[in-house]
């Protein structure tokens, strides 16, 4: 009896070490199966991670990839507004500009799409250049350096390469460092949204001169707002001029406008425009290439009219008639919005105009050819504002036919 005890006490021993070998090796097997899951969990991860940088890296360096920007833009709209500008650091400039870009951010512009080009026509950075680039540097702005005489043909390349990086199916906001927008007390996000919905893709508004109640050329102060500091509405650039009173204020980023940006290029018109001739005389430069125009020819609609130079049109385009229009409703073709609640407030007219207007016609004017003719032939819109303002140093509200705002 006792030695069958001892027996049952040595097999009831053994079983307990047999159980444990067993429970271990059956908790390693679990650590084995758990080590051997996540490891599959993470080369599929990875694998998944390196397909989508693929397609992205594809999409990036192919053509733009439409689907995807508007997939982004469904998410946050504000993301593909845009707004371009170019400040004059040499008149006041700075003044100017810390009031322009607080205006188009409460408007609802992020400050990362700003495309601004800051001019000094002195071939260096001046003081006044530098104020206007801390006020962009302070608002995590970006920003492109000109430091070269101020024309209208540079500046149009400088926008034209800017303009690359807005996307298509984006909106451009164009506005001179002068020009404050309204859009009917609306955000421009808002109201562009609005624009899309509605099929739009070009929106013009007036041109409003602001000029200060005395018709005194008045040094620009930082306080109180350029609004409160020119009171008065005229119509300056009509009446003293000849100029228009529109200009366009939003564009989808498949356009370009003219070099004044009053209006959109159609696509029948804009390669003879873009490339030089249709500009004018003086072997004016090709930026053609540099546009919408140039890379997605066959999404246009071509809207030809009478004057329009047919031989530039792309190979293979043809002018669209009436009996097409219905097949073609999903080619870029223009559609402007216009009404007088949206407007472009111009604060030209101050003291830092008397030179750049002297300094511009001087430019424009002068290095005549062999030919004989000026340099630029719209020298003459300078001369007549110089004629008609620098000389007397102030605007005549009666002319102009001002208004209290």
């Amino acid at each position: 009896m006792e030695h069958e005890e001892k027996i049952i006490e040595m097999n009831s021993s053994s079983g307990r070490k047999e159980r444990r070998r067993r429970k271990g090796h059956t908790k390693r097997c679990i650590q084995l199966l758990l080590v051997f899951a996540f490891a599959i969990a993470y080369m599929k991860s990875n694998n998944e991670k390196h397909s989508h940088h693929a397609e992205y890296t594809e999409n990036t360096e192919n053509t733009v990839s439409f689907s995807s920007v508007e997939a982004a833009a469904s998410q946050d709209y504000s993301n593909n507004v845009w707004l371009f500008t170019s400040v004059a650091a040499d008149y006041d400039g700075a003044v100017l500009l810390k009031q322009f870009v607080h205006h188009y951010i409460d408007l609802g512009i992020k400050p990362e799409n700003f495309l601004v080009v800051i001019n000094s026509k002195s071939g260096f950075r001046t003081e006044e250049f530098d104020k206007c680039a801390k006020i962009l540097d302070n608002l995590g702005i970006p920003y492109h350096e000109w430091l070269t005489q101020y024309s209208s043909e540079v500046m149009y390349k400088h926008r034209m390469q800017l303009l690359e990086k807005v996307h298509p199916n984006g909106w451009i906001v164009h506005a001179d460092n002068d020009e404050f927008h309204s859009y009917g007390g609306k955000s421009v996000i808002d109201f562009l949204k609005e624009m899309d919905k509605k099929g739009y893709n070009e929106v013009r508004g007036t041109y409003v001169d602001r000029v200060s109640k005395s018709g005194d050329l008045s040094k620009l102060k930082e306080e109180p707002g350029m609004f409160q500091q020119f009171p008065l509405r005229c119509s300056v650039i009509k009446n003293v001029a000849g100029g228009r009173d529109f200009k366009t204020m939003a564009y989808k980023g498949y356009w370009r406008t003219d070099r004044g940006n009053h209006q959109v290029l159609r696509a029948a018109r804009a390669k003879a425009y873009l490339s030089g001739p249709g500009r004018g005389d003086g072997g004016l430069e090709d930026v053609y290439h540099l546009t919408p125009y140039s890379k997605y020819p066959e999404k246009y609609k071509y809207q030809c009219a009478g004057h329009d130079n047919l031989s530039f049109l792309p190979p293979g385009a043809q002018c669209s008639t009436p009996s097409d229009s219905d097949q073609n409703t999903k080619l870029w073709s223009q559609s402007r919005f216009s009404d007088a609640k949206v407007a472009v407030h111009h604060f030209k007219w101050h003291a830092g105009v008397i030179n750049n207007i002297k300094d511009r016609l001087a430019f424009y004017k002068g290095d005549v050819g062999v030919d004989g003719k000026p340099r630029f032939a719209w020298y003459t819109d300078s001369e007549k504002l110089m004629n008609g303002i620098v000389m007397t140093g102030k605007i005549d509200t009666k002319k102009t036919k001002c208004k209290v705002a």
